[in-house]
């Protein structure tokens, strides 16, 4: 916390001295008048653009509350500009059509156009994943017809699939996928199929296929059968066909001192993914953007380090180049309660109160929609660089 105030310090004395205002105090009886000093600031010094889609959060269609007015307009208040949907995993196991999903729990008056209308209504741009576990091309093209011809929607963002790496062939299975090949290169191969009848339909649209965090599990491994990491073979095979890639960070720590570390690892990452991107993704690879859709800190998710996490490691990877930062989630429920600096932990990875409570009852959340602690920090996000326009580069300790 101190190093932030400091950092809130040291920015509001740039704006004053950008403006050209000089603050002087009065000395105190018996002291000498101070000697003048000389600052110079130059304010163009590290500049980053916010993008228009910098602040987001996911959505997800088990929740009930998605297409309120009241999350929509508390969704607006903070800033929210990209709104990812149907929800993690669930993108891998949701039918768009029939609003359902493989196994799995959908809550009434969550469909896609509930979602759009939502969206909509919170001032933000949808982000959609196309089913690849359990879906076909053919499905995520009728999407971006009804989406877009149909309804008029103008959705943009479209990625294949949700943490595609997790479909077993490394060992662990998590992410559903009915292909019989589940390497990264027979990933590849799909997601030129998705893009190719994707476009046909609206060629406008912007693709992305899902990459692992540099550093990262499964970053690094190669699976039998493979030539290389998953990061190389997707690019490799399907990097002319998209437009962006899509990453994950969940970098954890067992303490809440230990996640707020985590922050100083995303310039290097950052950078070897970009080289990544550019080694493997061909000839004309600078043109391809990046989104980090999922992030949540590993301690005190609820309480002070959850908002400080938020703000770092948005303005970090912001600056670094991503045109989104999206939370997870929404809502969530109520998880491991803790005691975090004295406040109450929930383990909630929702923005906003779920009102649930342990088994036992001993322990509720509050309210229904009550903001957690991340909510503010994202409101606070939103008060610096609006959209479009730049905002005070950072040193190794600052962020925006």
């Amino acid at each position: 916390m101190r190093r932030r105030l400091l950092t809130t310090v040291a920015l509001t004395a740039t704006a004053v001295l950008a403006a050209g205002v000089v603050v002087a105090s009065s000395p105190q009886a018996g002291q000498a008048a101070p000697s003048t000093v000389a600052v110079t600031v130059n304010a163009r010094a590290g500049l980053a653009t916010m993008p228009s889609t910098g602040l987001g959060v996911n959505d997800a269609v088990w929740d009930g509350q998605l297409g309120t007015t009241a999350v929509s307009d508390l969704l607006g208040s903070a800033g929210v500009r990209m709104l990812r949907y149907p929800g993690g995993s669930y993108g891998d196991i949701y039918h768009w059509k029939t609003n359902t999903a493989d196994g799995g729990f959908v809550a009434p008056g969550t469909d896609f156009d509930t979602f759009v209308a939502s969206a909509h209504r919170s001032g933000a741009q949808p982000m959609i994943i196309a089913n690849y576990g359990t879906g076909t091309p053919a499905e995520a093209a009728d999407w971006v017809r009804y989406a877009n011809v149909t309804k008029g929607y103008g959705v943009t963002y479209w990625t294949v699939g949700n943490e595609n790496y997790g479909n077993g062939h490394y060992g662990a299975t998590w992410e559903a996928d009915n292909h019989a090949d589940k390497s990264p290169a027979g990933y590849a191969a799909m997601v030129r199929q998705y893009s190719d009848a994707m476009k046909a339909v609206d060629p406008s649209i912007k693709v992305g296929a899902v990459l692992t965090m540099p550093a990262n599990w499964p970053d690094g491994l190669v699976g039998g059968g493979d030539i290389g990491t998953w990061n190389a073979a997707v690019l490799s095979g399907a990097g002319s066909k998209i437009d962006f890639v899509d990453v994950h960070w969940y970098p954890g720590g067992s303490t809440a001192a230990e996640s707020l570390t985590k922050s100083g690892q995303i310039d290097d990452a950052l950078f070897v993914l970009r080289q990544q991107i550019a080694r493997y993704a061909g000839p004309d690879a600078a043109r391809l953007g990046m989104s980090f859709t999922e992030t949540n800190v590993g301690v005190g998710l609820n309480t002070q380090p959850g908002a400080l996490y938020l703000a770092d490691v948005y303005s970090g990877l912001l600056e670094n180049g991503a045109f989104t930062v999206t939370w997870w989630n929404v809502h969530n429920g109520i998880g491991k309660v803790s005691t975090v600096a004295g406040q109450v932990d929930y383990g909630d990875f929702g923005m906003l109160s779920s009102a649930t409570c342990l088994s036992d009852n001993t322990t509720c959340e509050p309210a229904l929609n009550t903001p957690f602690a991340p909510y503010h920090a994202l409101s606070l996000m939103n008060m610096f660089p609006a959209p479009g326009t730049s905002s005070c580069g950072r040193s190794p300790t600052t962020r925006w």
